[in-house]
């Protein structure tokens, strides 16, 4: 073998080496820059509340994720949690942001963790998995209250009394909407002042503190009415209006329930006008009112439904068994049946759906712990995988140095073996 040859071996094994290297290495950049990564990051999130599909569409010209510095992973998989959520696509929400809470656990970033804790516990609220949810909005809950997050607490609290009113654990929920009560107040937020008011008044009417109930729905129709909000403002009615009904005082009842139907009607929304249709004929069999009005009432909801403008089962089974006792108190048995017959089959379909959501509740529990085993079980095998690499890149760096050292053993050889022929020869 020449030495001309010899060289251009050797070349070609450093060449391979250093191929085999790039493959293996798993930091190397990403071919995507760390500024202009940065960028894209701030653009989308920016824009994800108003526009979640552009904000996933800029995430996607950031190719590799994993290759960008830890701080940056961790923004870029929370970025698009928060797109999937406003898209209410909770499930891919909950799995982005569980890759977010691995990378910002690892970079102790209380402030990325408390968003995901707050992400994750809006997406299970959604799927009602009400337990979940309340693990996740308490773990947020902490986090924000180290951090000094006023804005972050105050929307925690208001969301944590909302679980608890779903549970119909009252008392909890009482307190925690009272708390909820004093931030807004201080913040001086009468949006939001109304709605804590509206549903003090809900948790008290299922207590029955009629008088207390009342005294919160006229706070909030206070505050409604200064602020013009005319569908605020309709929803207290209707709720002064079932207070009024409970307690027997019919004809203020029906008087709240007008004023609520005239304001629905204003801003054209069907869902409330079928929901106050059905208690104002409701109100009315109460106080052995007019039948023909209450059938009137009835088949308008009726007709609403059928024309698809609002989709409540319960108000559309409450006007077919009001219909239903109506017409059986009218002696028109054929009719009675009719409605009768519909009652029953959407007692079917409301069982149906209630079952749908416990299923589903058991589902989103499931996916959460799988999700979370799965994170755990990707860290374990990139650990491997990374302990595989070094011990292979070991192994390549032994194999090419041992190469080599043969073939300079060989180069000596060949050139004294060449020496001594020279000199024999002389």
């Amino acid at each position: 073998m020449r030495f001309p040859q010899i060289f251009l071996s050797i070349l070609f094994l450093l060449v391979l080496f250093a191929i085999d290297h790039l493959a293996q290495n798993p930091n190397k950049p990403s071919s995507i820059s760390t500024q202009q990564a940065k960028d894209i990051l701030n653009k989308a999130d920016k824009i994800y509340k108003n526009q979640p599909h552009e904000a996933l569409l800029l995430l996607q010209q950031i190719p590799v994720p994993n290759k960008l510095p830890e701080k940056l992973r961790g923004d870029f998989y929370l970025i698009k949690a928060k797109s999937y959520q406003v898209q209410n696509k909770s499930q891919h929400c909950i799995t982005e942001a569980l890759k977010a809470e691995e990378i910002m656990t690892r970079a102790d970033d209380s402030s990325g963790l408390m968003s995901c804790y707050i992400l994750k516990g809006n997406a299970y609220y959604r799927l009602l998995a009400l337990t979940a949810s309340l693990e996740s909005y308490i773990q947020g809950m902490q986090l924000a209250r180290n951090l000094g997050r006023k804005d972050a607490i105050t929307a925690v609290t208001l969301n944590l009394g909302n679980i608890y009113a779903q549970q119909k654990d009252w008392a909890n929920a009482k307190r925690y909407y009272k708390d909820a009560l004093i931030q807004y107040e201080a913040e001086n937020e009468p949006a939001m002042i109304s709605y804590v008011l509206n549903n003090l008044g809900v948790v008290d009417e299922m207590n029955g503190q009629y008088s207390s109930a009342l005294s919160q729905y006229y706070k909030a129709l206070k505050i409604d009415i200064r602020s013009q909000d005319t569908l605020a403002i309709t929803s207290d009615w209707c709720n002064i209006s079932e207070v009024y009904s409970k307690i027997g005082k019919h004809e203020e009842a029906m008087e709240g329930y007008h004023r609520s139907l005239l304001l629905a009607k204003t801003i054209q929304n069907n869902e409330y006008i079928a929901q106050i249709l059905s208690k104002k004929a409701e109100c009315l069999h109460r106080m052995k009112g007019s039948r023909d009005s209450i059938e009137v009432w009835c088949l308008e909801v009726i007709r609403l439904f059928d024309a698809k403008t609002c989709d409540d089962l319960l108000v559309l089974r409450r006007s077919h068994a009001l219909m239903a006792e109506v017409a059986g108190e009218s002696s028109k048995p054929h009719r009675a049946i009719v409605h009768f017959k519909a009652w029953r089959e959407l007692d079917s379909l409301i069982m149906a759906k209630e079952s749908e959501q416990r299923l589903l509740e058991i589902q989103a529990s499931y996916n959460s712990e799988h999700l979370q085993r799965q994170t755990d079980q990707l860290a374990f095998e990139k650990s491997i995988m990374k302990a595989q690499n070094e011990r292979l890149q070991a192994n390549n760096i032994s194999l090419i140095v041992s190469i080599l050292l043969v073939i300079l053993a060989a180069v000596f050889v060949y050139v004294w073996k060449k020496s001594h022929r020279s000199t024999e020869k002389n």
